[in-house]
């Protein structure tokens, strides 16, 4: 596999044009004299464009200008000028979590007024039923043999529409989910149980620990008209 090259890549600089061309903007860049990589450039994770010689040192991008985006500038052999390289990128991985996230698969057993109480940290969050008024809980599906298999079964857990094979049979089609995106940055311990219409606990799901990333602040005084310099180790 070709060693990347990243360090070569210096004083990079984003420059958008005139406001009635607001999607495109201009990318330059410096590199080393004589270098003769080509430098990729990717956009929010994936292979943007290649320069097509080791002289480039400029390329014009089309950006939602309203939108983040981010950019990663790697220097490649020319005979690897496409092959795409996101797997191997550094500079921006793991993703940041910011939400936390849990997903049971209801049991038809279960009784219909029960509830689920979400803990975080040992508080418990507020808590919702475990079957809507109007979840049904079994069968086929009143639609089952009239239209496309799984469309037609969308009301049942047996067969549900994008939850087959989820869970037991009979129950698979009926995911139960709970997120929260407010969640401080931190370690974060959560816990669930489901209580029936008297308060008694009748199922517990094991306790689960996750890390909420704390997101950079963007630079300060810092304008797409400056030269900035990126740099790895």
């Amino acid at each position: 596999m070709t060693q990347l090259e990243i360090n070569t890549i210096d004083d990079v600089m984003l420059r958008p044009t005139e406001p009635d061309r607001a999607t495109l903007a201009l990318l330059s860049w410096s590199m080393p004299p004589g270098d003769d990589h080509l430098v990729q450039v990717y956009l929010d994770g994936s292979l943007y464009d290649v320069s097509t010689d080791p002289t480039q040192r400029q390329m014009w991008l089309h950006l939602d200008r309203l939108a983040t985006a981010r950019l990663e500038l790697l220097a490649v052999n020319p005979a690897d000028a496409w092959r795409d390289c996101s797997d191997e990128l550094k500079a921006w991985s793991p993703p940041f979590v910011t939400r936390g996230e849990l997903a049971i698969v209801r049991d038809e057993t279960w009784p219909i007024d029960s509830r689920v109480i979400v803990s975080i940290d040992g508080v418990d969050d507020a808590g919702a039923p475990l079957w809507g008024a109007s979840d049904p809980r079994g069968g086929f599906g009143g639609l089952f043999g009239i239209g496309p298999f799984g469309y037609d079964t969308a009301t049942s857990p047996g067969h549900g529409l994008g939850e087959f094979g989820f869970g037991p049979f009979g129950a698979d089609g009926a995911a139960w989910r709970w997120s929260r995106d407010d969640l401080p940055p931190g370690l974060h311990t959560l816990g669930l149980r489901i209580e029936d219409a008297a308060g008694r606990t009748i199922a517990v799901m094991n306790q689960q620990v996750i890390t909420i990333d704390a997101i950079p602040d963007p630079p300060v005084n810092l304008t797409l008209d400056e030269t900035f310099t990126l740099r790895w180790d």
